[in-house]
């Protein structure tokens, strides 16, 4: 605990081709399957042509994410959508940033409700394994709180007056994020009304982007800004951060990178400003300049110049697994969202009949082809939903088999539509279990978020996930 100048000013800190899956019921009441522990599938996305991931039998996480649905629809009812939470990946991905980023702190992104996984699954899963957690609204605050008392939340962005206001009011205790004078001046006055020195996160705009924070040109305007900060009775910055551009595609070697530029000015603004805060009284700051892509770039080569100070990296995508985030040292990260529903219907129809909206999917077979019905539509799982399932598309289901079926045909509101057979001959049938765009798929088309996000038009994975794991038609629980 490390007390300011100023009164009641106190940082609180913390330190080879899998197996067939067994058999699941057909019915459209889930039974649970008495099957503990077994190690978790790891996802088989090539990312870049020279990556081969590992090959877990998947089958031990399937009979746990059942046996946890059934016991979630008996507390809670039978809703369309099941979207589980593994608890055990969370925990291994946890332990896999944490080697990577020792001795720096590692801060947990759980913006988006953690990426629609759920802030307070998500939180209670791992929040011993964290120095602080990062949020963005204050409900998601509030289930972090829940899980920890005393771990620094920092808000990502720049709340609006009345949710800090009302976070203070709460007692939420985040560490509010300002890039601007004119937004540090107003968190000062709140703050005064509750007679409590705010702390706050600096940003700095490196990255030119207009947006993201302080403006650090020229370098004195900058830190006369920094100096005026400083000064303000109710405030105290306990820590400096950026967004550094284009990170994903960065290369560290290359002193011309536009992200390794960014990190060079990053140091040399924090360089000059420590005198400030020095001669202010303040505590040194903590930094916070990389986040998952940026982490894996540049976390295991940058010792951000020598600056001696604490740093914790914003990890979100290789926390939950989704593949963006499976890169590098995150390599070995696992999928934590699983997402399943039940087939309604099972029908079969004659060449030259078409399926879904807009006769986009014509049945070409002189056999004609078997189609199954699923439960959930894009009103289901998101508005955003709705293209899925135009013809040739990426996205699958998986049967208990492991084998895929493409949707077909535009889906509607409140149905989806799949070829019913998979390509080894095997049809579902009215109460099979499907699961639906996880990355237990490994063949011939890709089921995982990422594709998914491409096939949508480029979305940010993240925003697909929080489509399936925030709706109300989910079913949503930890396994």
């Amino acid at each position: 605990m490390a007390t300011s100048r100023r009164s009641g000013a106190v940082s609180s800190g913390v330190a080879a081709r899998s197996r067939k899956w067994p058999a699941v019921p057909k019915r459209h009441g889930l039974r649970a399957i008495n099957h503990e522990g077994g190690p978790q599938m790891v996802g088989m996305t090539r990312l870049e042509s020279d990556v081969q991931w590992p090959t877990v039998d998947p089958a031990p996480a399937v009979s746990r994410f059942l046996a946890a649905a059934g016991s979630a629809v008996a507390a809670q009812g039978y809703r369309p959508l099941w979207a589980g939470i593994d608890t055990q990946a969370l925990r291994c991905n946890a332990g896999l940033i944490r080697r990577h980023l020792a001795p720096d702190g590692f801060c947990a992104v759980l913006k988006g409700d953690a990426y629609g996984h759920g802030a307070d699954l998500v939180a209670q899963a791992i929040v011993a394994d964290c120095s602080h957690i990062a949020i963005c609204d204050n409900r998601e605050a509030v289930a972090v709180r829940k899980a920890s008392a005393e771990i620094p939340v920092l808000r990502l962005r720049i709340g609006a007056p009345g949710e800090i206001a009302a976070a203070m009011a709460d007692g939420l205790g985040l560490r509010e994020t300002v890039g601007s004078l004119e937004a540090a001046r107003i968190v000062s006055d709140l703050a005064a009304g509750h007679r409590r020195v705010q702390p706050v996160h600096l940003n700095l705009d490196v990255a030119g982007s207009g947006r993201t924070g302080l403006n650090i040109a020229p370098m004195r305007d900058c830190l006369a800004q920094i100096s005026s900060i400083l000064a303000l009775p109710w405030l105290r910055i306990a820590s400096l951060g950026c967004h550094l551009p284009d990170a994903a595609s960065a290369n560290a070697s290359d002193p011309d990178d536009p992200s390794r530029r960014g990190i060079a000015r990053f140091q040399e603004i924090v360089a000059n400003a420590l005198p400030l805060f020095r001669e202010a009284g303040e505590g040194d700051p903590e930094i916070s300049l990389f986040s998952s892509a940026a982490s894996a770039v540049f976390g295991g080569v940058d010792d951000l110049g020598g600056l001696g100070l604490r740093r914790f990296d914003r990890i979100g995508n290789a926390l939950y697994g989704t593949a963006n985030g499976m890169r590098g040292p995150f390599a070995g990260a696992r999928q934590v969202m699983h997402v399943a529903t039940s087939v309604c219907d099972c029908m079969h129809r004659p060449q030259g009949a078409t399926i879904g909206y807009e006769h986009a999917y014509r049945i070409g077979e002189r056999s004609g082809q078997w189609i199954a019905l699923l439960g959930f539509g894009w009103l289901s799982a998101g508005r955003t939903y709705q293209g899925i399932g135009k013809t040739e598309t990426p996205a699958c289901v998986l049967n208990a088999h492991g084998g895929a079926h493409r949707l077909v045909g535009r889906q509607s509101m409140n149905m989806s539509t799949v070829e019913a057979e998979d390509p080894t001959g095997h049809r579902l049938s009215c109460g099979d279990h499907v699961f639906v765009t996880t990355d237990w798929w490994r063949g011939r088309a890709r089921a995982d978020i990422s594709s998914l996000a491409a096939w949508m038009g480029d979305v940010q994975p993240e925003f697909v996930t929080s489509v399936l794991g925030c709706s109300p038609s989910t079913l949503r629980f930890s396994f």
